[in-house]
C-alpha cells in the first residue's frame, strides 16, 4: 500500500503511515488474544477493519495505523506508543480504538452492563463508542458518521463528567493511554464480555463478517474527516440540566433495514421511531 511500517518499541507495536508532519489521527487495534482461545472477535474482528480502512485510507496524510500488542498484559504496547509519541515530540491529534466489533445477538437480554446505565438496550445488536469527557467532540462525530444507512447500529456514550471514575471497565482497553496522556479518544466496541460471554468461536459467522463490513464504512469515514479537518473540537460545557439529570448522555443510530429491539424505557414523546428520555438522550 506504499506506508512506512515499522515495528516499534519494545513489545513489537505494527506502525504504518504515508506521511506524519502533522498531528496524528491514530486508528488502533491490539493483536494479542487471550490464552488459549481462537481470537476470532478479541480481537481478530477489530484487525480486520482496521487493515481494511488502512488499504482504503492508506494515501490520507496524518492518519497512522498501529496494532497494538501486550494489551491483554495491562495495555503495555499503547501506553508504550504513546509514550515514544510523546517522547519524541510526535503530535497526537485523536485516537479510534477497535476492540471486539464481531459479535452481535438479537437474542432478549442478550446485553449486560457493568452498572445500571438508563437506555441502554438489553439486546445485543449494537457498537458501543464510547469517548471521554475530553473525546465527546470525537463521539459526536462518530455518530454523524453513522447516519448514513450504510454503517452498523450505533450506541454512543458522551459523559460529561469522568466516565472511568463511574465505570472504571471503560479503561481495559488501548484508548486509556491516550486519554491518560489528554489526547481525545474512543473505543469502538461491542462490548466484549458483557455481550460474548465465550470468546470461543471458532471463526466469524457470516453475519459477522457483513456487521464488521458496515463497522469499516463507518469508521473510513471517521478517521477521513478527522485526518482531514481541524476537528475534534474542545469539549463543550454542560448545561446546568444535564448536569443534574445525569452525568453522560446516550445517542443511539440504526440502519434503516433494523427495526428497533424492545426494551423496557421510560420515554416522551415517542413519534417516527424516535424517543426522548427523560435522563439522557437516546435516539432510534
Amino acid at each position: 500500500m506504499g506506508m512506512h511500517v515499522d515495528l516499534q518499541g519494545p513489545y513489537g507495536n505494527v506502525v504504518a503511515f504515508t506521511t506524519w508532519a502533522k498531528p496524528a489521527v491514530v486508528l488502533g487495534a491490539h493483536f494479542d488474544s487471550v490464552p488459549g482461545t481462537p481470537g476470532a472477535d478479541d480481537n481478530a474482528s477489530a484487525l480486520a477493519v482496521l487493515v481494511e480502512v488502512a488499504r482504503r485510507l492508506h494515501d490520507v496524510d496524518g492518519l497512522v495505523f498501529v496494532a497494538f500488542n501486550g494489551e491483554e498484559d495491562h495495555l503495555l504496547g499503547s501506553a508504550s506508543f504513546v509514550q515514544s509519541c510523546l517522547d519524541d515530540k510526535r503530535p497526537l491529534k485523536a485516537a479510534h480504538v477497535l476492540e471486539m466489533v464481531g459479535f452481535c445477538s438479537h437474542a432478549p437480554h442478550s446485553q449486560k452492563t457493568p452498572v445500571h446505565l438508563p437506555g441502554v438496550p438489553t439486546v445485543g445488536d449494537f457498537i458501543l463508542v464510547v469517548g471521554n469527557a475530553a473525546s465527546r467532540s470525537l463521539v459526536d462525530d462518530a455518530y454523524a458518521s453513522s447516519k448514513s444507512g450504510l454503517g452498523p447500529k450505533l450506541l454512543a456514550v458522551k459523559p460529561y463528567m469522568p466516565l472511568e471514575a463511574l465505570v472504571p471497565d471503560v479503561e481495559h482497553s488501548d484508548h486509556a493511554p491516550f486519554w491518560k496522556a489528554g489526547v481525545p479518544a474512543v473505543m469502538w466496541t461491542d462490548t466484549a464480555e458483557f455481550r460474548n460471554r465465550t470468546r470461543a468461536h471458532p471463526r466469524p459467522k457470516k453475519r459477522a463478517r457483513r456487521r464488521m463490513r458496515r463497522i469499516r464504512r463507518t469508521s473510513t469515514r471517521e478517521a477521513r474527516f478527522e485526518a482531514t479537518t481541524g476537528r475534534p473540537t474542545p469539549p463543550t460545557p454542560p448545561t446546568p440540566s444535564t448536569m443534574a439529570s445525569w452525568p453522560m448522555s446516550l445517542t443511539s443510530s440504526q440502519m434503516p433495514c433494523c427495526a428497533p429491539s424492545p426494551a423496557s424505557l421510560s420515554v416522551e414523546g415517542a413519534r417516527a421511531g424516535q424517543a426522548r428520555l427523560a435522563l439522557g438522550r437516546i435516539t432510534w
